[in-house]
């Protein structure tokens, strides 16, 4: 009986000395999260623009997954909630015909970083 008690006392110090452990390792992870900065990196009014753009990525086959899973996640990541709601503000601005400008924009942007 003894050693069935020492043994699992063995186990319970084990499952603690784990327990500590996860928990370090959380406090780390919530400490590294809350340095990272809060808020958007969205540049301002340019969110509709930045909307068609992952449209656009994500149309050609860069990412797995639904559109709206890959929305939210940029959304997360960027910290801009708006890009979720995607649908409306990328409907809007393919009727203003500003999907084209966009686009433009960025050939000539990428031919002058070609260049050098």
């Amino acid at each position: 009986m003894a050693l069935i008690l020492r043994g699992f006392s063995g186990y319970v110090q084990q499952q603690e000395a784990e327990k500590q452990h996860w928990q370090q390792r959380c406090e780390e992870y919530e400490a590294a999260q809350q340095s990272l900065p809060s808020g958007s990196i969205v540049a301002e009014g340019k969110q509709k623009e930045l909307i068609a753009i992952l449209n656009v990525i994500y149309k050609a086959g860069y990412f797995v997954g639904t559109q709206k899973e890959f929305m939210e996640r940029m959304a997360n990541a960027l910290g801009c909630p708006g890009l979720a709601n995607y649908a409306q503000a990328l409907y809007n601005i393919k009727v203003a015909y500003k999907y084209d400008e966009i686009f433009d924009n960025l050939l000539k942007i990428a031919k002058q970083e070609k260049i050098g």
